[in-house]
């Protein structure tokens, strides 16, 4: 959260809270002026509750934001996968186009140097050997 301690930074602050509400409930007890001293101790161990129940919150929206960051990487994750899978299976299709396509491109290719054959040789040895293509 932006503007918000980290959680480290929290147990610390009431750690230290804690830390000085019992300071003040020993100087309270150690002056021993009663009533007065019990309601101050009250009042600051109130004061005290105010930071855990806003650690408490801060718990809740960490833990909200947590899970929800979470359920966003899921579902990227999953839009992730499924274009990763269209994608693989586009390539085997282009793949099996390819390896037809250049077997039936080269049968094409030896009817036509079959024919320039018949029709003019020499041209046919001016164009060189034939080159087979592999299918990848």
């Amino acid at each position: 959260f932006a503007g918000s301690p980290p959680l480290t930074h929290v147990s610390h602050y009431l750690v230290s809270q804690v830390r000085a509400e019992n300071q003040q409930l020993k100087l309270a007890a150690a002056a021993g002026n009663g009533p007065a001293a019990a309601a101050a101790a009250a009042a600051s161990y109130t004061a005290a509750a105010a930071p855990a129940a806003d650690a408490g919150a801060l718990r809740r929206q960490l833990k909200e934001f947590t899970l929800n960051t979470q359920l966003d990487l899921e579902r990227n994750l999953k839009a992730s996968e499924s274009r990763a899978l269209m994608a693989e299976e586009q390539l085997a299709h282009l793949q099996r186009y390819m390896a037809t396509a250049s077997v039936t491109y080269q049968r094409e290719i030896m009817r036509l140097r079959a024919a320039l054959q018949k029709a003019d040789p020499a041209a046919l040895r001016a164009l060189g050997p034939p080159q087979q293509l592999t299918p990848a």
